[in-house]
């Protein structure tokens, strides 16, 4: 998967660096966590795992009071 490092903003917005990019990520809406499920993703994730969802990178990472999936423009294949 990518190279991933971070840099905290605030609990919304995240700046990501992927692959020497740095890239906004934003937390996943209910919806999109439903949509995770769905599609055997569990939405309570373990902070550092990436996965490729509908083709952009999703990262799951902290956020009090535990880990929860951001959502990147970053393409993936998958």
């Amino acid at each position: 998967m990518k190279k991933v490092s971070e840099m905290v903003i605030d609990d919304v917005k995240v700046i990501l660096n992927i692959d020497g990019k740095e890239v906004e990520a934003i937390p996943a809406t209910e919806e999109e966590l439903r949509e995770l499920e769905t599609e055997g993703i569990a939405a309570g994730c373990n902070c550092g795992v990436q996965v490729c969802h509908r083709g952009y990178v999703w990262v799951c990472r902290f956020r009090r009071p535990n880990c929860y999936w951001y959502k990147t423009r970053v393409r993936c294949n998958g």
